[in-house]
């Protein structure tokens, strides 16, 4: 059994960039890659601004992947 690598995205807050990377690299390998975040200053929650970022992008990516007619996970 091979073991996926693990990727660590670190910024100060752990509240936008860093969430974002790792949502993303999530989304981009699935489970070939365990991806993490952190921050070196953590805060307490996450950045609104960063939450509304990714939403776009799953819902831009889900009605491509309709209009492609590829099945949706």
């Amino acid at each position: 059994m091979t073991t996926a690598p693990t990727v660590l995205f670190v910024c100060v807050r752990n509240s936008g960039k860093s969430q974002m990377a790792a949502g993303l690299m999530r989304q981009a390998a699935g489970e070939k890659v365990l991806a993490l975040s952190a921050g070196t200053d953590p805060g307490t929650k996450l950045n609104a601004l960063s939450v509304a970022a990714l939403a776009e992008i799953e819902t831009r990516v889900r009605a491509l992947l309709a209009e492609l007619d590829v099945p949706i996970a």
